[in-house]
């Protein structure tokens, strides 16, 4: 399988964005290649930690991977609030970057980590998750229990297509 880029450019290099410019972007809005979640495992409204969130970062990050890539921001509410990744409750950086590859590496699968570049970075007081990814050449599958499912964005969003969608897409 192989689909043709449509010639995206605007990534995001992690290791040159700092602060003020990761502001800028949140202030922009989300868009079909930017995405905030409030937290990565942490379900506010129930306060505890759910399989259903870190999922919800997944699709989109699988999403970014079968279109033309994107940069999900964790610890940013949708109306591009800066909460933090305090939420989430890691112990430290490193427990919380550990716990982001586990969930990549089951979900996704380790052969896509080459289209993934993730770092913590701070503006101000506030640390957010970065996640960046690049198309993949390959069709991408979110992976939970025993099914696999396909998502492409479409606008602000991610869409789950079906069966002969996925076919008539790749």
């Amino acid at each position: 399988y192989s689909r043709e880029s449509k010639g995206a450019t605007d990534h995001i290099s992690l290791s040159s964005i700092e602060g003020e410019d990761i502001r800028k972007i949140i202030e922009s809005g989300e868009n079909d290649r930017l995405e905030f979640k409030s937290t990565l495992r942490w379900n506010l409204k129930s306060g505890k930690a759910g399989k259903e969130i870190e999922l919800a970062s997944l699709k989109t990050l699988a999403a970014f991977l079968n279109s033309d890539g994107g940069t999900l921001l964790i610890g940013v509410g949708d109306d591009g609030e800066l909460l933090g990744v305090e939420p989430d409750g890691f112990d430290n950086d490193d427990k919380y970057l550990r716990h982001f590859g586990s969930l990549f590496n089951q979900h996704i699968g380790l052969e896509f980590s080459e289209y993934v570049e993730f770092a913590l970075k701070e503006i101000g007081e506030t640390k957010i998750f970065m996640v960046n990814c690049s198309r993949s050449p390959h069709p991408v599958f979110l992976k939970h229990k025993k099914e696999e499912q396909f998502f492409i964005r479409s606008g602000p969003s991610s869409r789950q297509l079906t069966t002969s969608q996925v076919i008539e897409y790749l």
